[in-house]
């Protein structure tokens, strides 16, 4: 597409300046021209008054007659000192008449205008015929009529001509000097404006296109074809190309982002997967412990329907072997039903937990693991408050996580610390252990999915990915800190539910109805 019919920038607006600023120009002096040419036919209008009123003044003074000599000296004195040429004096009663000058086809017309001045006893002006003028066709003649009001003279008018040419030609001469003074005005204006335009326009799109030029693989021939004439249409040509590769990146951009949401929802279903693997894992790794907590209540169970065989027992012995039975059947469902929340998979819900029963449940459970045998279990749950948002089910498997981990790392010696507190709005639940820690340069890692200082086939490395998914779905955060004396340390910030749970006082009177031992327990698992 050709913005401009021209090969450069500057030639092409040089020529359009040059083209408008004539053209203005040329407006400019036709319009001054009219002016001063209607002002010098006003001009000599007004002359032809003042010569018709000195004739008309001359004839009532001087009581003329039609034939004298003299009056008509007097007449062509007053004729030649004005830019008038003739004179036509007409009789009021005859048709006599006395011309002076050379009145050509125009004789009638002044007749006739006479006689008009007479019937309408006024001036009577009227511009005749047709020529060139300066600019366009202009009046060639101006005739005046004027009566002579005196019935005692002879001469009833008087009309005057003037032919215009010689006032055309004077203004042609002042046309001259005018157009000298347009065209270095024209001229001024034309560098000026080329000067203002190549610092505005034409520098900085010579040097858009210099930043063009530098782009690989860029159109450069114009959309419609044929190679570009000037800057304006090689700076087209290169913006269309522009559009044109963005267009194509979009489109390719948009296959990425397809292609990359398919995979992202392909990694989402591999990562649930791997948690639910995880899950399993753990279970697998509970299996033995729960066999225990389910074996010995059957065998206790067992035990004591033996005894109701017997049948040699009171009626209250044998109420309280019922009862026995059924706590220990009580035992067996909460373990089951621990075991089904560890294991089976559950969606993720949003509701008020206590922090503090779902670690006491979490140690109650794993009390009878044989992987914690020889290990020491110390609570201190000392936040006043311990509701939080959160998926129980998921909080729980944290505490599962970080305390299989730390039992692997104590191996069945040693103590585990459980400890809570409260700073501010934010709950602080801290898990060390006294193994032999975490070292420095893989503290950043540990959270890492896959990441495993165990030995091949004793470790995922999803446990504390998995924990760290939870919790910072849970608005909180989780970090590993190892101590100089030895052992790692896990800590996880919760936000505190603002309003909800129990106050110091309350805590306080909680404590010493249920006694020092339920705050700092101390868990002793015995071995299978």
């Amino acid at each position: 597409m050709k913005i401009l019919p021209f090969k450069g920038l500057k030639t092409g607006v040089l020529a359009i300046l040059v083209i408008l600023i004539v053209s203005a120009m040329l407006l400019v002096d036709i319009v001054m021209i009219k002016i001063a040419e209607a002002d010098l036919l006003s001009a000599k209008v007004r002359e032809g008054f003042l010569l018709l009123s000195l004739i008309s003044g001359s004839i009532k003074g001087n009581a003329y007659e039609r034939d004298s000599s003299k009056s008509m000296e007097l007449i062509e004195k007053e004729l030649h000192s004005s830019g008038f040429t003739t004179v036509l004096l007409r009789a009021s009663d005859t048709d006599d008449e006395k011309i002076i000058g050379k009145w050509g086809s125009a004789l009638q017309e002044a007749r006739h205008d006479g006689l008009k001045a007479v019937s309408t006893k006024s001036v009577a002006q009227r511009f005749y015929g047709t020529r060139w003028g300066v600019v366009w066709f202009s009046p060639e003649r101006l005739i005046m009529s004027s009566p002579i009001s005196s019935p005692a003279l002879k001469w009833g008018s008087v009309t005057i001509g003037c032919d215009l040419g010689e006032t055309y030609e004077a203004l042609r001469a002042r046309q001259i000097t005018f157009l000298l003074f347009l065209t270095l005005y024209a001229a001024f204006l034309v560098l000026a404006g080329m000067y203002l335009f190549s610092r505005v326009v034409v520098a900085p799109v010579r040097k858009l296109l210099s930043m063009a030029s530098g782009i690989e693989d860029l159109r450069t021939q114009d959309p419609k074809g044929g190679a570009p004439a000037n800057e304006i249409d090689r700076l087209f040509a290169a913006v269309s190309g522009i559009l044109s590769r963005l267009e194509e990146n979009k489109a390719r951009l948009r296959g990425h982002i397809a292609s990359l949401e398919r995979a992202n929802k392909e990694i989402e279903r591999a990562r649930d997967e791997m948690v639910r693997s995880e899950k399993l894992a753990s279970a697998g790794r509970l299996a033995a412990g729960f066999a225990h907590e389910i074996g010995n209540p059957l065998g206790i169970v067992a035990g004591y329907f033996e005894l109701l065989k017997t049948g040699n027992l009171t009626e209250s012995e044998r109420l309280d072997l019922l009862d026995r039975a059924g706590a220990e059947i009580g035992r067996m469902g909460r373990v089951i039903r621990q075991m089904l929340n560890i294991a089976r998979p559950s969606p993720p819900t949003r509701e008020v937990i206590k922090a503090h029963e779902i670690i006491n449940e979490t140690i109650e459970f794993l009390a009878g693991q044989p992987w914690l045998s020889g290990i020491e279990i110390k609570t201190s749950l000392e936040a006043r408050t311990d509701n939080v948002l959160g998926d129980p089910g998921q909080l729980r498997e944290v505490l599962l996580n970080i305390i299989m981990n730390a039992a692997d790392a104590m191996e069945r010696k040693g103590t585990l610390n459980v400890r809570t507190w409260q700073e501010e709005s934010n709950l602080n639940i801290e898990i060390s252990d006294t193994g032999p820690g975490i070292p420095e340069a893989i503290l950043s890692e540990v959270f890492e999915p896959f990441f495993t200082t165990k030995d091949p086939g004793k470790g995922t490395g999803l446990g504390l990915w998995v924990c760290y998914r939870i919790i910072t779905s849970m608005g909180g955060s989780i970090a590993a800190t190892a101590s100089p004396e030895g052992g790692a340390s896990i800590k996880i910030r919760l936000v505190l539910m603002p309003g909800q749970g129990a106050t110091k006082d309350e805590n306080d009177a909680r404590n010493s109805r249920i006694g020092p031992e339920s705050r700092h327990k101390r868990y002793r698992p015995e071995p299978v």
